[in-house]
């Protein structure tokens, strides 16, 4: 018997890691993820984000709100973001990236949300879309933009996993998580 609960429960976790918890940047934008965290409270997972926040940006105040009906942190910015176009001989080009970042908080944990605005390169604005940008057709990625979209992607998922793992660590030893 012990052996079955062992193997359920080895089971259950390789499939709780093994889920994508990766952003993607796709033609209508950045996919939501959710995460779940069990035998952690809501209110110890938004102290730990709203903790993580402070850490990480610079003039919280001024980006951040906070929606109490809703249970959920929304921060306002923009990021400048550095793209190396192998087509255009190995140029760096430098785009200013404006974004909403919604935190949605529940009882199963919590889900990003990444909403890009406006593309901006030395002042003029490019686009307000991904997929103006950065897609052709079919939805493939344009030859001079895979860089772009992949260091988006890399950024995103650096924070995203940062924020994670600031959670987790809030007492490791008393919750199991999974992402979907």
């Amino acid at each position: 018997m012990k052996k079955i609960f062992m193997l359920l429960f080895l089971a259950n976790t390789l499939m709780s890691f093994g889920q994508d918890s990766k952003l993607k940047l796709g033609p209508k934008g950045v996919n939501p993820t959710n995460f779940i965290l069990t035998n952690i409270t809501t209110e110890n997972t938004y102290k730990r984000t709203l903790e993580w926040l402070h850490l990480n940006h610079k003039n919280l105040d001024k980006i951040m709100e906070q929606n109490t009906k809703s249970n959920a942190i929304i921060i306002r910015g923009a990021v400048e973001h550095h793209v190396w176009t192998p087509l255009r001989g190995g140029k760096i080009d430098n785009y200013d990236i404006e974004y909403t970042l919604i935190i949605e908080f529940n009882q199963q944990g919590y889900r990003l949300n990444y909403q890009l605005g406006n593309f901006e390169k030395d002042g003029v604005k490019l686009s307000t879309s991904s997929k103006d940008l950065f897609y052709g057709l079919k939805d493939h990625v344009r030859e001079n933009f895979k860089e772009a979209v992949t260091g988006i992607e890399n950024k995103l998922n650096t924070n995203n996993e940062s924020l994670y793992q600031f959670i987790l660590s809030y007492d490791n030893r008393n919750y199991t998580t999974s992402i979907k």
